[in-house]
């Protein structure tokens, strides 16, 4: 009898240890090369990256879903156009990679590569940093009526009102520029574009 609670005790405690490991998902490796302008990361387990560029400090934010960083936040002081790259676990099943950028500095976010040497392991390129803000689209106003005028006593039709073609006080954008995408989120929003 004593034989199979020992065995029935020691079969659940390697299901548990089993079950803890299938869940660790870690973050194993992260490196930034400043002369490469390179980021590396590997973890143990296959992830989608996603990244988005967030204004004010301009930072590219690289989330790794279902990954844990597996120890205390990190980060790596630079000096130049990149000012740092942190590493911390940003909700309970995210680990969130920073590469905050010099005041003043920003980057092309259609130039940022992903390639996935392996389910697990990733680089990302960054384009080079150059000095100017991310680019804010405005949002066209809507076309502005005439003033109602009251209704007069004649068998006439009432006026129909015009529509201005063109609104002055909307500044015109440069024709190359197309916006392709926003996106809002809880710390800002992206503004995708093509050309300029």
């Amino acid at each position: 009898m004593r034989f199979r609670w020992l065995l029935l005790l020691s079969s659940s405690l390697t299901f548990s240890l089993f079950s803890l490991a299938a869940q660790a998902r870690e973050l194993l490796f992260w490196q930034y090369d400043r002369n490469q302008n390179r980021l590396e990361f590997t973890t143990d387990v296959g992830v989608q990256p996603t990244a988005q560029l967030i204004s004010n400090p301009t930072r590219l934010v690289i989330d790794l879903p279902g990954i844990n960083v597996g120890g205390p936040s990190t980060n790596q002081r630079l000096s130049g156009a990149i000012r740092e790259v942190r590493v911390g676990q940003f909700e309970r099943q995210t680990t969130r990679i920073v590469v905050e950028l010099a005041p003043g500095y920003t980057i092309d976010p259609q130039q940022v590569k992903f390639r996935g040497i392996s389910p697990n392991q990733w680089t990302v390129q960054l384009p080079q940093p150059y000095r100017g803000s991310l680019p804010v689209l405005p949002n066209p106003a809507p076309p502005s009526l005439p003033p109602a005028q009251p209704p007069t006593r004649t068998q006439s039709p009432p006026p129909r009102p015009t529509i201005p073609r063109s609104n002055p006080t909307i500044p015109r954008s440069n024709p190359g520029i197309r916006r392709q995408g926003f996106q809002i989120n809880r710390n800002g929003f992206f503004v995708s574009t093509d050309g300029g």
